[in-house]
Parts: C-alpha cells; sequence; structure tokens
C-alpha cells in the first residue's frame, strides 16, 4: 500500500503543477496587452522629460561615446602603449602551458586595461558634454548601459585568452586558425545577447515595471539564447569534438575520454532544453531563478577551463625546475 501511495502522490503533484502552470500562463497571456501598456505608462512617468525616447537617447549617445573611446583606445593606447609590451613578450614557438599561458594572460589584462581607457574617454567627454547626470531613473540607465558595455568586452577578451584566434602558436586547445575564429565569433555574439538581456530584465524590474512584461521578454529572449548555443554546438561541434580528443583517435582514449568526446554535444542540447523549460516554468509561476542556468553554466566552464590551464601550467613548471635541478646536480647529462 504505502509504495502506491506515494506513486499516486506523486502524480497528483505532478498533475497539480502542470495545472497551476497552465492557469498562470493563461491569465498572464491575456494580460499582456494591458501590461504593455502599464510599461508605457511607468516609462513616460520615470522619465525625466516625459517620453520613451529619453532612454533610447541615453542608448545611443552611451554607444557613440563608447565608439569614440575605442577609437582612442585603439589608436594611442593600443597603437603606442600596449603593442610594445604585447609584441616584446611575443615568440615564435612556444611550447606547453608554462611558456603559453603567461602571455596569454599578460594580453588579457592589457586587453581590460584597454576597455578602462575606453570607458574613461567615454565618461570624460560625456560628463564635459553633458555635465553630471541629476534624474536618478537616468543615472540607473546609464549604470546599466556602463555595465553591460564592460561584461560584454570582458567576455569577449575572456574567450580570446581562451581560444588565441589571431595567434596560433599560443593556441591551446587543438583548433585550425579558421575554426577558433568562428568559435570565438560564436562565443561573443552568445555573451552579448545573454548580458544584453539579463541586464535588460534587471532594468526592467529595477524600475518597476509590470511583472508580466518582465517574464514574457526573459523566455522568449532565453529561447533565442537556447536555439543561438544549439546552433553554435552543431556548426562547431566536430573540431570542438576533435579538441576534446586532443587530435587522437577515439579508439586510443580512455573510456572517460572515450564518453565525454562522443557524448557532450547531445548533453549539452539537452541541458539547454532543460534549463529553458525550467526557467520557462518558474518565470510564468512568479519566481523567477536567482541565478541564470545558461550563464551560470558558461561561468562554471570559464572556471574549469583556467583552473585546468593553471593546474598544468604549475605541473609543467615544476617538472622544469625539476629537470633544472638534476641538470645542475649532474652536469654530464647535458652532453648525453
Amino acid at each position: 500500500a504505502p509504495p502506491v501511495e506515494t506513486e499516486s502522490s506523486g502524480i497528483m503533484k505532478a498533475q497539480d503543477a502542470a495545472v497551476r502552470f497552465r492557469g498562470a500562463l493563461v491569465e498572464r497571456s491575456l494580460d499582456l496587452p494591458n501590461a504593455f501598456n502599464e510599461v508605457i505608462y511607468i516609462l513616460r512617468a520615470t522619465s525625466a522629460d516625459g517620453t520613451i525616447w529619453m532612454f533610447f537617447r541615453a542608448f545611443y549617445m552611451s554607444m557613440l561615446l563608447f565608439a569614440i573611446g575605442m577609437v582612442v583606445e585603439k589608436l594611442v593606447y593600443g597603437r603606442r602603449i600596449a603593442i610594445h609590451y604585447v609584441v616584446a613578450r611575443t615568440v615564435d614557438n612556444p611550447q606547453g602551458y608554462s611558456e603559453k599561458m603567461p602571455f596569454l594572460v599578460f594580453r588579457f589584462f592589457m586587453g581590460v586595461i584597454g576597455i578602462f581607457v575606453a570607458m574613461t574617454v567615454a565618461y570624460v567627454i560625456g560628463f564635459t558634454v553633458y555635465g553630471p547626470l541629476e534624474d536618478t531613473a537616468l543615472q540607473f540607465t546609464a549604470g546599466i548601459i556602463n555595465l553591460g558595455y564592460f561584461l560584454c568586452r570582458f567576455l569577449a577578451q575572456l574567450w580570446r585568452m581562451v581560444l588565441s584566434p589571431y595567434l596560433p602558436q599560443y593556441r591551446i586547445p587543438l583548433l585550425e586558425t579558421g575554426e577558433a575564429r568562428r568559435l570565438h565569433l560564436w562565443l561573443i555574439a552568445i555573451g552579448t545577447f545573454e548580458v544584453c538581456r539579463l541586464l535588460f530584465g534587471i532594468w526592467i524590474s529595477e524600475l518597476g515595471l509590470n511583472y508580466d512584461v518582465f517574464a514574457f521578454l526573459m523566455v522568449a529572449t532565453s529561447f533565442v539564447v537556447v536555439m543561438m548555443n544549439i546552433a553554435m554546438i552543431l556548426v562547431n561541434r566536430k573540431p570542438l569534438t576533435r579538441a576534446i580528443q586532443n587530435g587522437r583517435a577515439p579508439e586510443t582514449l580512455n573510456m572517460g575520454a572515450r564518453l565525454v568526446s562522443i557524448a557532450w554535444a547531445p548533453l549539452a542540447i539537452f541541458y539547454l532544453l532543460v534549463a529553458w523549460t525550467y526557467v520557462s516554468y518558474v518565470l510564468v509561476l512568479g519566481t523567477p531563478p536567482k541565478i541564470p542556468l545558461i550563464a551560470g553554466a558558461y561561468v562554471i566552464l570559464l572556471s574549469i577551463l583556467v583552473v585546468f590551464g593553471v593546474i598544468n601550467f604549475f605541473i609543467e613548471r615544476s617538472f622544469a625546475r625539476a629537470r633544472a635541478m638534476r641538470a645542475m646536480n649532474d652536469p654530464g647529462t647535458g652532453d648525453d
């Protein structure tokens, strides 16, 4: 009797959850027209000049200032300062993590400094032309735009460090130059869209806009992110599988590595679909997740890649130091 009750209880809970989800979905869908009208009203009320156009003007003016900052960054910081330090550290044939990682990390930090240079130039020009922002809604909007610009470029620098698409001698993953560049562009596009949609959701919620509109936009844009990720996986599956196999034949791999190289793409697609289904479910019920599941997965992946690289770097340095010590203790070894 108890097992039957448990199974029956589980079915009833699932049925109850489905009924609640269907009811909430119908209710929010029917209320969407009124919700959008409410959003328009609130945006006009919070705008300094009483128009929604003010927020669009803040966005495109920020982009214009950032474009000027990027030009200054490239012509002044990039060509006159950073290039001398970067080129001085470049070698033709670096070997292993111990020789590649220091340069990749150094170039990454030089790129991050370049981001701050562009943002500083944009801020100085904006402050000189427009003065300080007095309106709180405009201040918050400008802050979101600045954060989005920094995060998008920061992610691009991170993936550039991982893939090294333009310096093949420093590339650690076993990818051809064309494959690395294509994957880099895919990751930049997905990362940029994900950052923008999440920050847009924060902007909507913090301005006190209608939750139904927030939920609708988050469900729709997360579906776009899922489709972009699935397309990236399908387009880049072969080169990524070869990189996981490290160029070796599948039959020469151990069982774990062979399973990972075979199953990573289907498992990734399955995770994306499950994550979107779960996020859509909790958003419709009014309990948005505290951690974005897809962005969180990318954070975990990047963390694993960085930790893996650091561990291999120290292992290679340790072996190199041990060999140097043996050579010092036994000078005759170097003559063999």
